[in-house]
């Protein structure tokens, strides 16, 4: 039987572009998962977890942190926007702590 090869995703098809219609980012967040998807913010890079979207017209920057509450940070988009509610500053795979014997 002949198989097909699908390389690994890069970081470039993990980050978020907020250029894109809310349907699509919201689509790239679903399918990375608990993989997370990377979003810059204000120069940052964030892992994003969980989020919902919205449409809605608006004269924001695409980009722009627009409100943010606790943890909670709504993101402006192409048309809309977007509420990232699950998020971290440490990538999946990073260690952040250790036992000490």
């Amino acid at each position: 039987k002949a198989g097909s090869y699908w390389p690994l995703w890069t970081e470039q098809d993990r980050t978020l572009d907020f250029t894109q219609p809310v349907i699509n980012i919201m689509r790239q967040i679903r399918a990375f998962g608990d993989f997370e998807c990377i979003a810059v913010l204000n120069d940052l890079n964030i892992y994003v977890h969980r989020a919902n979207v919205w449409s809605e017209a608006h004269s924001y920057t695409t980009g722009k942190v627009v409100f943010s509450n606790n943890l909670a940070l709504v993101v402006s988009a192409a048309d809309g926007f977007v509420a990232i509610t699950e998020w971290s500053f440490n990538e999946p795979k990073a260690v952040v702590a250790q036992l000490r014997k």
